[in-house]
């Protein structure tokens, strides 16, 4: 239950239809195969994050790949070899660099929900595999990532991995609100789950460290922010606006990685490139968009 109040808000949450039938499932298109396909809004914020670290691997990962254009258009054993190296990424990042749990679907009812506890079919069908070594979890990925990629429930299998990797508690106490849920209205990524993604933890806000807030009568508020520079960084409409601006911990980085940018209730993933060659930006959104 302490999970899906995490998730919802509440025991009695379940997940919307368009996070259970979504998986990490590539473009069959021949110029967007490095493409993850969004079937229905929703788990934007999780898709999204997972295609940065995708295209992390697939244009900085092997040094012998020079050609943008090459790396862009992969065969299907390297896309899914990027894809398992992504998620190993972001859910080791979470196990803070030391242990991991990775959920997958057996399809057969684990426990018998009682209580105050609807049942989704899908948390019920669970086990849990605790990996305390990074070259393990490479290799219990290799064999398993069939559930992440044809699913079809590979976007919640990794968004219940990264959260019981950085544990129930961990990511409470990240949070401004430990009662704000990771899943918002219509199904959206709250701003915590998509920093859980890209930096491990679920903290609320986009700038550095923390901010303190006189709140009045002596009492002070604490804002919590990122802590450590993230490879991928954020971007957001409302920078253009001079709304807000994410600090440099997310915003930037050593190597000019992509960036998630979040465009009203969605999330498409710009990519920019840059080197003394060449300048290449790239945009991708659900191919049905």
């Amino acid at each position: 239950m302490d999970l899906k109040t995490l998730l919802f808000g509440s025991s009695l949450g379940c997940f919307h239809e368009e996070w259970k039938i979504q998986s990490f499932t590539f473009s069959e298109n021949p110029q967007l195969k490095y493409g993850i396909v969004q079937k229905k809004g929703g788990p934007c914020g999780v898709l999204a994050a997972v295609q940065a670290h995708v295209l992390q691997h697939l244009i900085f990962g092997d040094s012998s790949r020079n050609n943008t254009v090459r790396c862009l258009r992969p065969s299907d054993a390297e896309r899914i070899q990027c894809l398992i190296l992504a998620l190993a990424s972001i859910l080791w990042r979470a196990g803070g660099n030391d242990k991991v749990v990775v959920t997958l679907s057996t399809g057969i009812q684990q426990f018998t929900p009682a209580g105050k506890y609807k049942p989704d079919g899908i948390l019920e069908m669970l086990l849990l595999h605790f990996i305390t070594k990074y070259e393990d979890l490479l290799k219990f990925l290799q064999q398993n990532i069939h559930q992440f990629e044809a699913g079809p429930h590979g976007c919640i299998l990794l968004t219940l991995s990264v959260i019981l990797s950085r544990s129930i508690n961990r990511v409470r106490g990240d949070m401004d609100v430990i009662t704000n849920p990771l899943i918002g209205a219509h199904g959206y990524c709250t701003q915590e789950l998509v920093n859980l993604l890209l930096t491990g933890k679920a903290v609320s806000n986009v700038f550095n460290d923390m901010m303190e807030l006189d709140s009045g009568n002596g009492n002070i508020t604490i804002l919590k922010g990122v802590t450590g520079r993230s490879d991928l960084g954020l971007l957001s409409l409302f920078e253009h606006y001079d709304v807000c601006q994410p600090e440099a911990k997310v915003e930037s980085n050593p190597l000019q990685l992509p960036t998630q940018k979040c465009r009203h209730s969605s999330c498409p993933v710009v990519k920019e490139i840059k080197s003394p060659e060449k300048y290449c930006v790239a945009s991708l959104e659900s191919e049905n968009s």
